[in-house]
């Protein structure tokens, strides 16, 4: 069964939310974003998949792109790139990186 994937470099997280449900991307997506402020990362490429169909609940690419549209995620980055099943946020540059690697209980409440 596909469940979110996260992956940090150092440099560069992607958050893959497959297998995410809705609620659990809207929490995500702000939550590996401040991670990543904080660890003095670059970007971060969110993977949303294609979301072709046209569901009147919507998916977590309206949602991610509501949030993004509404000014919600303003506050965690300079630069977006959007491409086909995922979107890439381009962050503030930081002068003191964190190289240690974001994990799943860093983003625990």
């Amino acid at each position: 069964m596909p469940y979110p994937r996260l992956h940090d470099d150092g440099r560069y997280v992607t958050l893959d939310l497959h297998g995410a449900t809705r609620s659990q991307a809207r929490q995500l997506i702000p939550r590996v974003l401040q991670e990543a402020l904080n660890r003095g990362r670059d970007r971060v490429q969110i993977i949303h998949g294609y979301s072709t169909a046209n569901s009147p609940q919507g998916s977590i690419k309206s949602d991610l792109y509501e949030m993004i549209d509404s000014g919600v995620l303003d506050e965690y980055y300079v630069s977006i790139t959007y491409d086909e099943g995922s979107c890439t946020l381009g962050l503030p540059l930081s002068l003191s990186p964190d190289p240690s690697p974001i994990t799943w209980q860093d983003l625990q409440d």
